[in-house]
């Protein structure tokens, strides 16, 4: 081995060690897989994704629509799909790329309760970890 060979990669290699990654800039467009439950509708699901890319004064249904080709009809949608949605993803903490989604919390809602309307989007952890409600 040649030893000016061996002490670069060395060198390389500690760097790669001792760099951490951070998140610098969020994306224009990102999509969620949507698992579509039983009387979900489009507009149900895109007023819980409050997506910008989804809503200015009125919900875009034909984004939706587009990135879902097997969607024929808006007004029934099949239960038990996995469908996308589109959202605009943010540097979170400058630790990672995600979407902060707005949810209106009632009465009975757990962060379990939360985190399965969001179809395995996020955790119950997750959303501990950046919200400061009581578990239930």
């Amino acid at each position: 081995m040649n030893p000016k060979f061996g002490f670069g990669f060395l060198l390389l290699l500690l760097l790669c060690y001792s760099i951490e990654s951070k998140c610098s800039k969020g994306c224009d467009l990102a999509l969620a897989s949507y698992y579509v439950q039983l009387g979900d509708t489009l507009t149900s699901i895109a007023k819980l994704m409050n997506s910008s890319i989804l809503q200015s004064e009125s919900i875009d249904f034909n984004t939706i629509l587009s990135y879902n080709p097997q969607i024929t009809n808006k007004d029934s949608i099949a239960a038990l799909i996995r469908i996308n949605i589109p959202f605009p993803c943010d540097c979170i903490n400058g630790e990672f790329l995600g979407h902060f989604f707005t949810y209106t919390v009632t009465t009975g809602d757990t962060y379990d309760k939360v985190a399965a309307n969001y179809s395995s989007l996020t955790t119950t952890p997750s959303l501990m970890r950046f919200n400061s409600y009581p578990e239930t």
